[in-house]
């Protein structure tokens, strides 16, 4: 596995940072610096961006090292700028050599403070582009932090531009900062911490591969490409050297919290035996890395999106085949256990008065809930974990697998629109009733707290910035439209229901 990152630079306050970003983030990698390699020769920056020049200096870098026999190694290199509205975005891509190419630092600043001589809008932002090079990908990072300029030097901290810079997230001078200071707010920072994301989720890859090879020593498998779709989880299509076609899942961060590992691996042996699904053939119980044999075919989320004709009665067939099975489950979804679990994750956070008092009439119905006879259920049966392969279908995914009331996979169907849910429980129940609609409105008000929960926890925790998600958002529909399942379900005289 790579363990080795070289920053393509001769400058050794950048590798200073760049080390201290990385020991930050708690990220373990070697870092060095060309001139640890005794390399001293320069690759000229004549790009017209930062991407540019960037790649170039990341690209000519790499073909040096790989000549002086240094293998097994990430490189990147990174072009800054500082680019100044009043000067029309100037010095930009020409800060290092603002002041002409044979300049240093002080004669950039004194340049920029003479341009900026008696003008009022000073408003600037530094600019980052970082180009990571594995052995085959180029993987490109942007950072920014927004700011003005100075009318004088202030500080002696930093390089280049930082004494006259103020940072509008420090609430002063670069120069007056700390190390430790700037490189939380940084553009290089932001850049830094993307791709850093991006190397955890590289070794992440590297572990999980090295670990199937192990796995099945009669097969060498490959990584093809990412599936697209899912908030946490990463999905790759692997292939081995017969070119027989597998799903790779890795899961998110933090996603032990939410899964038993265990009894998906148990789950996933029952959903096999039904012919259901794609055949699970590994599930580590404490990574949670899983393969299982791929299947091409259309995911019912895209024909919910573009409003194409779902296929209800296949669906309602094979939950039915699931449901009418006989097997039962090692473990019961426990929804009510798994409700007050999933909001103890939630430490320090003051939830809306509107959540409790929704979870309050909800747990009204406890007792009639859990009297109904359970059996084998999905419990995550939304649009995007079915699939059409030809006139089949299948589903997939079996992290929550366990006992429970079947409409409350009809419920999840329902994710995307709600109208999918109530026209599935239509083709599922040939004598459909108001009981039947009492139970679906009540497990959707469910598992609108219980996504509530997980999509709070996710913001909480950073998510939303990471995986470009407003995970606060999510939350906050997830507990209007709460609202307005109880509101159904009042609407269905459920105490009148219930009696009979």
């Amino acid at each position: 596995m790579v363990n080795t990152l070289i920053l393509a630079t001769l400058n050794n306050d950048k590798v200073s940072e760049l080390k201290q970003i990385i020991k930050a983030s708690n990220y373990d990698i070697d870092v060095y610096g060309l001139k640890d390699f005794n390399i001293t020769e320069s690759v000229i920056e004549d790009g017209n961006s930062l991407e540019a020049n960037s790649y170039k200096k990341a690209l000519g870098y790499k073909n040096i090292l790989l000549k002086k026999g240094i293998k097994d190694f990430y490189i990147l290199a990174d072009d800054s700028g500082l680019f100044v509205d009043a000067l029309g975005g100037q010095p930009g891509v020409y800060s290092n050599r603002y002041a002409g190419d044979e300049c240093d630092s002080q004669k950039n600043r004194e340049k920029l403070l003479k341009e900026m001589k008696g003008v009022v809008n000073r408003t600037a932002c530094f600019k980052c582009v970082i180009t990571l090079l594995t052995e085959s990908e180029v993987y490109t990072f942007y950072g920014e932090t927004s700011g003005y300029i100075l009318h004088e030097c202030i500080g002696f901290n930093g390089f280049g531009y930082d004494s006259v810079f103020y940072s509008d997230e420090l609430n002063q001078s670069f120069g007056l900062s700390t190390a430790k200071e700037k490189n939380s707010v940084s553009h290089r920072y932001k850049a830094t911490i993307s791709m850093i994301k991006k190397l955890k989720e590289l070794k992440k890859e590297e572990e999980a591969l090295y670990e199937i090879n192990h796995i099945f020593k009669n097969k060498k498998f490959k990584l093809d490409f990412r599936l697209i779709g899912g908030m946490s989880n990463y999905t790759y299509v692997i292939s081995d050297s017969e070119n027989n076609m597998y799903t790779l899942r890795l899961p998110g961060e933090n996603s032990e919290l939410f899964v038993n590992r265990y009894n998906e691996n148990l789950n996933s042996n029952l959903f096999n035996k039904l012919n259901v699904g794609n055949d699970v053939l590994y599930v580590n119980n404490k990574t949670g890395v899983k393969v299982s044999k791929y299947v091409n075919g259309v995911v019912l989320s895209n024909i919910v999106t573009s409003n194409g004709e779902i296929p209800y009665k296949k669906v309602s067939e094979l939950l039915h085949k699931i449901h009418d099975s006989n097997l039962k489950s090692d473990n019961d979804y426990a929804a009510f256990n798994r409700l007050e679990i999933y909001q103890s994750y939630l430490k320090n956070f003051k939830f809306p008065k509107r959540y409790f008092d929704i979870k309050n009439e909800f747990l009204k119905y406890k007792e009639y809930l859990e009297s109904i006879k359970q059996v084998l259920c999905h419990n995550d049966s939304q649009p995007s974990n079915f699939i059409m392969t030809g006139e089949n279908i299948i589903i997939v995914d079996y992290e929550f697998v366990g006992n429970n009331d079947p409409i409350y996979d009809i419920a999840c169907f329902s994710n995307m629109k709600m109208e999918n849910g109530l026209t599935l429980l239509k083709y599922y129940f040939k004598d459909f009733n108001n009981e039947y609609l009492l139970r679906f409105y009540l497990w959707r008000l469910y598992q609108d707290l219980q996504w509530y929960n997980v999509a709070m926890y996710k913001e909480l925790n950073g998510l939303s910035k990471s995986l470009k998600i407003d995970f606060m958002k999510v939350a906050n529909n997830y507990l209007s439209e709460a609202e307005a399942m109880l509101a159904k379900v009042n609407s269905l005289k459920p105490d009148e229901i219930i009696k009979k």
